[in-house]
């Protein structure tokens, strides 16, 4: 399940941002489930998606094979519960490596919520803390260090002074700062890495202004979030020193542990890194002498034991423990588990205090903190209430029918809990009887046959953008047809391939060279610049064709259902008006290109008349629908070359089966040499969006939000 709202404090007092988080739950056979939590970031769910299938039918007790395997694999001949060759979802199993080759970024960021899950199942089946399953605790409270970044106007010293009392009257005794966003104004070149001297003054004159405020006991911390070269990292921690600073933070990028050991050596305040680390990264700077402080984060680290693996090793060294803390409700209460159960640990960070749903998504039976420290741990497992609509515990699963050929791709994706039920073979009454007692139906039709009273159906989902295969009168009282975009991209690059392959002749030329004609007629060959393409619609495709035909310097008009002057101007159409200009346009086009949906006012939209009104030497590009184009009127034009050609990608009839042979319309147009014939294929990068946004408009309806893309709701 995908969390998503307003951050009100980010970085540099960001007031406008937005968070999201990945709630995962796993569940067993037995009933049993665990919730972990994972930053949405690029490519986390892919690899949730991978773990789910590689590691489904595991021992969920194997926790640490399982962190292990995914991370570092196993040798060949692997172990009989291996999986090898294609997943469901079109999942390609990794047995001898890391699924991304690497054991970081997103494969340890998700694993990280997944072993935090699988803790959380232990527990309560075991029916004791997840601290006991990392040797038992050594402390009942978790000293929490407030990270707030800088005021939004950081030129303000009176938001200084409040931001300090308002921490130390709500019981906190350590806070963080953010060095890059403390004097941002200062700020002359935003690549060079450096801090000029009026930074760093201004930088100090207003973390004075705090310690004044907190007084000489309170600890203060600086972050430098990787940004600086080690000179000037050096020179502010000099400068900061007599302010007596915890830590100084990351003060260089951490691809490099000799530059972070430079600054060490010289810095009077101690070193703290780590919040993105994995277990052999700290091991290199603890040899290289570039730490004082480890500060992993149990969202990226690899999860619970991996962070319980780096504190031993930091106590064995004889280190503090600091936990950087980018989570939410869950992993700050998964990671105090970890902070009972570390000898070593120092504190943990908490960074949303302005946004109260990120820490109150699962309910407790005490607060998350009490008078700065954690108050209290959990009983079973990790907190298992879920809060108000977001929750995940005790949500009903969703009944999902979807046909069979696509229904591996939806399953990769979906995040709550659900039963799939396929359509293959049935009868029509048996897929109304299954409708019936189905929540989600994801397909492009729905019979009238389909239709039976009393049904639980209630959202239809498209997988395009077109719902005319949807007997619309047929629906459930009450049920919504939703549609999804990001086609046209695809959709684009198809119609000029056809704008392009029909201009240049590209099938004539094909055949003939392979005859050894070289010189086939025409003898030279025309550009798209300065030719004039009519768009008929303006949506998601109709403005990408557009920016495609401005960049290939054409003469680009648009005409649509809901023509505006305004949305012309900004795509640069040479004019746009609306569909009942066509005549005026069509005798100066030399590529028309239908980009509009089946309606009653589009259906024959070309007919005779139409193609009478058309240059001899135009062409016609259907990507939209088959039935805006008069079909006899359109075979007519073709036979008898009143235009020049065709690039048909849709049609008017469709086999009912994938391995049906069947012709796309009652007239020959496979007979003709001045159409080409596309079978209008989905994209891949365009499916692969498009399942991922049904799966989370699919979360939508099960939480009872409102539905984005809603094209109808049956009255």
């Amino acid at each position: 399940m995908r969390l998503w709202g307003p951050r009100i404090h980010g970085v540099g007092g960001e007031t406008g941002g937005k968070i999201a988080k990945v709630i995962v739950r796993v569940d067993t056979d037995a009933g049993i489930y665990g919730l972990g939590e994972v930053d949405d970031f690029m490519g986390v769910r892919k690899a949730i998606a991978y773990i789910r299938e590689y590691f489904r039918g595991r021992d969920p007790f194997a926790i640490n094979a399982i962190v292990s395997e995914l991370l570092y694999a196993t040798l060949p001949p692997h172990h009989q519960e291996a999986k090898h060759g294609v997943l469901p979802g079109g999942i390609i199993a990794c047995p001898t490596s890391s699924p991304t080759a690497t054991p970081l970024g997103p494969v340890v960021w998700a694993v990280s919520g997944v072993e935090m899950a699988l803790c959380d199942l232990i527990g309560k089946a075991l029916q004791t803390p997840a601290y006991n399953l990392l040797g038992g605790k050594f402390r009942d409270r978790i000293r929490v260090y407030l990270d707030r970044s800088s005021p939004a106007d950081p030129t303000d010293l009176d938001a200084w002074r409040a931001m300090a009392a308002d921490a130390a009257k709500a019981g906190f005794r350590q806070m963080k700062f953010d060095i890059d966003f403390m004097a941002s104004e200062c700020v002359p070149d935003v690549w060079n890495r450096s801090l000029s001297l009026q930074q760093i003054n201004r930088i100090v004159e207003r973390l004075k202004i705090v310690r004044e405020t907190v007084g000489p006991d309170f600890e203060l911390c600086v972050d430098c979030h990787r940004q600086y070269n080690a000179p000037d990292a050096v020179r502010v921690a000099q400068a900061l020193a007599p302010l007596d600073i915890l830590w100084l933070e990351d003060p260089t990028p951490e691809t490099n542990p000799d530059s972070c050991a430079e600054v060490r050596v010289k810095s009077p305040i101690p070193i703290c890194v780590g919040e993105m680390f994995v277990a052999d990264q700290f091991r290199v700077f603890v040899e290289r002498g570039a730490c004082d402080i480890l500060h992993p984060d149990i969202l990226f680290c690899g999860g619970m034991h991996e962070m319980r693996r780096i504190a031993d090793y930091a106590e064995v060294h004889h280190l503090p423990l600091a936990m950087h803390g980018n989570g939410g409700a869950l992993a700050t209460v998964a990671a105090a588990h970890v902070a009972a159960a570390s000898r070593n640990f120092l504190g943990l960070e908490y960074h949303f205090i302005e946004t109260p749903w990120i820490g109150e998504y699962v309910t407790r039976d005490v607060p998350l903190f009490r008078a700065g420290t954690g108050s209290g741990i959990g009983r079973n497992g990790l907190p298992e209430t879920s809060r108000g609509r977001r929750g995940v515990v005790g949500m009903k699963p969703v009944a999902i029918a979807i046909h069979q050929k696509v229904a591996a791709e939806l399953a990769a994706r979906l995040s709550i809990p659900h039963t799939l039920r396929t359509i293959d073979t049935q009868t029509d009454a048996e897929i109304a009887a299954m409708l019936a007692e189905t929540d989600v139906l994801v397909s492009g039709s729905f019979k009238a046959e389909w239709r039976r009273a009393p049904s639980s159906l209630r959202l239809v989902h498209s997988p395009g953008v077109g719902i005319d295969g949807i007997n619309l009168a047929s629906l459930p009282a009450g049920c919504q047809v939703c549609i999804v975009h990001g086609h046209e991209r695809g959709v684009a690059e198809q119609a000029f391939l056809l704008i392009l392959a029909l201009q240049r002749s590209l099938l004539k030329h094909d055949a003939a060279l392979r005859k050894g004609d070289w010189l086939p007629n025409p003898p030279y060959l025309p550009e798209l610049r300065h030719r004039h393409l009519l768009i008929l619609g303006l949506g998601h495709i109709g403005a990408e064709l557009a920016r495609w035909g401005n960049f290939l310097e054409m003469h680009v008009t648009a005409l649509t259902r809901s023509p505006s002057k305004a949305r012309g101007e900004k795509l640069g159409l040479r004019a746009v008006g609306g569909l009942d200009e066509l005549g005026q346009h069509l005798g100066t086009a030399d590529f028309v290109v239908i980009a509009v949906p089946a309606a009653p006012e589009t259906v024959d939209l070309i007919g005779e008349k139409e193609f009478q009104l058309m240059k001899p030497g135009a062409f016609i590009i259907n990507v939209g629908r088959a039935r805006v184009i008069n079909e006899a009127a359109l075979y007519q034009a073709l036979h008898t070359r009143r235009i020049a050609g065709a690039g048909l990608d849709v049609w008017y009839d469709y086999p009912d089966r994938d391995d049906e042979i069947r012709l796309p319309s009652r007239f020959p147009f496979q007979k003709l040499d001045n159409v080409i014939m596309t079978p209008h294929k989905p994209i891949i990068e365009t499916m692969e969006y498009r399942w991922g946004k049904i799966a989370d408009t699919i979360a939508r309806f099960a939480r009872g939000e409102p539905l984005p893309n809603v094209a109808h709701t049956a009255p």
